[in-house]
């Protein structure tokens, strides 16, 4: 008890009236010692109004900063919700009508994904690119070599904008690129390509789905033509492929 008569001597007026305003954020005997050191000090009326205006002020001040805290917070929450939810994949079932009736989030996802590829592939593919066009002879193995180089950006910009070219891009090239996983698994039986393929098969089941396929008036027929034509052009080449070799 002595120790804490000795410490509470050094306080304020405000700070001891906070003790003694407060018990519930102490132990008894501080709050017993603060009033001890406050009845020793016989403090006027006057001087016990102005701890008390004081003690209010630094309150409000706290009030003051844990708002501007919380806010700050609210605000970083909204905006990281916002941009989850502008690439979440998922679609709340139990959302609004309204919300039932924007487009799949999906969409901008796939958008992304697929620009970020076609950036890394002119990045990694940078200097051949550049001997392709300095040499300027080329054959079938070239535009087979660039098509993915060019129609992938452009596939991404067009699907983000929910253009329906967009959609018959990208289902051209995903059609593509899974007949050219498969047949660069069967070759060389690398797990790599079985992934490669299942990420792009999976890609193209998703933007065959009904709510997506609305958002780009695309139909099934339509839809059955564009997949099933890339396929088959490209199982055509490979084929023409392995027996020229």
């Amino acid at each position: 008890m002595s120790q804490l008569s000795e410490i509470y001597k050094t306080y304020s007026n405000t700070a001891l009236l906070r003790i003694v305003q407060t018990p519930a954020d102490y132990r008894p005997e501080a709050v017993e010692a603060a009033q001890k050191e406050l009845d020793s000090r016989q403090l006027l009326p006057i001087e016990i109004e102005e701890a008390k205006i004081q003690l209010e002020a630094e309150d409000q001040e706290l009030i003051s900063k844990r708002e501007k805290r919380d806010k700050i917070k609210n605000t970083l929450a909204e905006k990281g919700t916002g941009i989850i939810d502008y690439i979440n994949p998922v679609m709340d079932e139990n959302a609004g009508e309204d919300n039932r009736q924007k487009p799949p989030l999906i969409i901008n996802t796939i958008a992304i994904v697929f620009l970020i590829i076609s950036i890394l592939q002119i990045v990694t593919q940078f200097y051949l690119l550049k001997g392709l066009f300095d040499n300027g002879k080329w054959d079938f193995s070239v535009v087979l070599f660039l098509f993915p180089i060019i129609v992938t950006p452009l596939a991404s910009i067009l699907f983000w904008m929910k253009k329906r070219s967009g959609w018959i891009l990208l289902a051209i090239y995903l059609g593509f690129a899974v007949m050219g996983m498969l047949w660069m698994l069967f070759i060389s039986f690398d797990s790599m390509f079985l992934v490669g393929s299942l990420f792009f098969t999976g890609t193209l089941w998703c933007i065959c789905q009904e709510k997506i396929r609305e958002v780009f008036n695309i139909s099934i027929k339509q839809m059955y033509y564009t997949i099933l034509l890339s396929i088959a052009i490209m199982a055509i080449i490979l084929v023409g492929y392995f027996f020229a070799l």
